[in-house]
């Protein structure tokens, strides 16, 4: 019997141990991101932008025929929130003719007392969630 109820604390206590949110591998890492925008590494940068990005899908109005206005909003707000050290602003909205059409965000950073300036390319398919395409200067 106490074999048993050994293991089964054991069990428990390991169980406990990798329920820890901060080890959560889908979490996003701020300080990951910030290392994408800085060293403009594409997979790091999307890696970590496609964890705000995964529940954005389109909603196609009238107003709206791409259906991610709203959408980039809430992005931006996020990364805005979530990171303390980078600001992000709307540069355009479904403006780089391609297709679909891409937006564009501009992200604000410190590296070292030197403001540095990225910008996203976001894809705005009324067809699929927001996703990213690429981060360049």
């Amino acid at each position: 019997m106490k074999i048993i109820k050994f293991v089964l604390g054991l069990f428990l206590f390991f169980f406990f141990i990798s329920c820890n949110s901060s080890t959560e591998p889908n979490a996003f890492s701020s300080q990951d991101f910030y290392m994408g925008i800085i060293n403009i590494d594409q997979e790091l940068a999307a890696a970590e932008a496609n964890k705000l990005l995964y529940d954005l899908f389109p909603k196609i109005s009238s107003n709206d025929p791409y259906g991610h206005r709203e959408n980039i909003s809430t992005f931006i707000n996020r990364i805005n929130s979530e990171c303390d050290n980078i600001s992000a602003e709307l540069i355009c909205y479904a403006r780089i003719k391609t297709y679909p059409p891409q937006s564009e965000i501009l992200l604000t950073t410190d590296s070292a007392g030197v403001s540095v300036n990225r910008t996203i390319d976001l894809l705005t398919s009324s067809e699929d969630k927001l996703s990213f395409v690429r981060i360049h200067e």
